[in-house]
């Protein structure tokens, strides 16, 4: 096996299925090896965690697995009856020709990233999150998919104390099973709801006091969180340090990030992220962040307004307030092919783009 990532249930599936006498290793994914060959492929719908990897099992098969959520990349090519796969696409760089695909890079002209299981790279791809490959004679055969966003059957009326127990018994849980690491973990704080939820239920489950940091700008009308984050901190009784992005900063990170991300997405958090990367890394190896609470719990209007009323459906002019004028590179790019462009949401769950190139 070659794996990236975290199979956070490591423990709970040693346990349920008595491998403790048979592991020779503290790894997390070494109980998946025992359980594939126990159960074969149902073995992958039992996993937690963030994770790419690779097995061959004792059956002679080879799978390529990647976590429901897509947190950890996973890039397959096809090539001369063999089938490559990593965890970057530079890893390709002596099999792939420097060639861009018009139509993808177009795509992430409008959209800011590309939509589909292709790259911008010809011939290199990507599984999507929770998709499940064998490989067969070097061969990807179809995929099948597993996702954890599965819809109860029913609504049930429950009261809203009873919800609001239930929640935070889960979200303490996913806090409680994402510490466990064999090196130093903390916490990137903005100072918003969602990384002071995190951090209020850190502090709840260590000993100690959780190690944050925060970035601040200091340019004028700049949005800087570090007052906010440093009263969280006080009132946890955080080990909080701070961090600084200025304009030095931008011109240094900007070449190491676009390096980076060499599969490309155009989210300038990137780099304040990667300046308080930085900072942690001398102290810190595995830090916890808010990220994904708004989609979760509508942190922002664009996610709250579909409530009540259908955001699904043909794509329609975008109300005048919320069109946006493409900017120049994508306004000399032809928008992708209709298909893909307006098989996409067109409500206001939609991106920005989306909603351009859908109007």
């Amino acid at each position: 096996m070659i794996g990236n990532g975290e199979i956070y249930n490591y423990l709970e599936l040693t346990a349920q299925f008595g491998l403790a006498d048979q592991l020779s290793t503290g790894s997390d994914f070494e109980p998946l090896l025992h359980l594939y060959a126990q159960e074969g492929p149902a073995a992958f719908q039992r996993l937690r965690g963030m994770y790419a990897f690779c097995l061959i099992g004792g059956d002679g098969r080879t799978w390529l697995v990647r976590d429901p959520f897509g947190i950890k990349p996973l890039y397959v090519l096809e090539q001369d009856g063999a089938a490559y796969f990593a965890s970057e696409p530079r890893a390709f760089a002596s099999l792939l020709a420097p060639d861009l695909s018009e139509d993808h890079a177009r795509e992430l002209l409008a959209f800011n990233y590309t939509l589909t299981g292709d790259t911008i790279f010809k011939g290199l791809k990507r599984l999507a999150p929770g998709e499940i490959v064998e490989v067969i004679d070097g061969k990807l055969q179809a995929p099948t998919k597993r996702s954890f966003l599965s819809a109860p059957p029913a609504r049930k009326a429950v009261e809203e104390v009873a919800l609001i127990d239930q929640l935070d018994a889960v979200l303490e849980d996913s806090v409680r099973v994402h510490q466990r690491s064999d090196v130093p973990y903390g916490l990137f704080l903005s100072g918003g709801v969602d990384s002071a939820a995190i951090a209020t239920l850190m502090s709840r489950l260590n000993a100690r006091p959780v190690t944050a940091f925060t970035c601040g700008f200091d340019a004028p009308g700049a949005r800087d969180e570090r007052a906010q984050a440093e009263r969280v901190a006080k009132a946890l009784n955080l080990d909080w340090r701070e961090t600084r992005f200025d304009e030095a900063d931008f011109w240094r990170i900007l070449p190491q990030v676009a390096c980076a991300l060499d599969d490309p997405t155009a989210d300038y958090a990137t780099l304040p992220t990667y300046k308080l990367a930085e900072a942690a890394k001398g102290t810190l190896t595995v830090v916890l962040t808010g990220e994904g609470g708004d989609e979760l719990f509508g942190g922002y209007g664009r996610y709250r307004r579909p409530c009540g009323r259908p955001g699904w459906g043909p794509p329609r002019r975008a109300p005048p307030r919320r069109r946006r004028r493409p900017g120049p590179l994508a306004r000399q790019a032809k928008p992708p092919p209709a298909s893909r462009a307006c098989s996409r949401p067109s409500g206001p769950t939609s991106p920005p783009g989306c909603r351009t190139i859908c109007c």
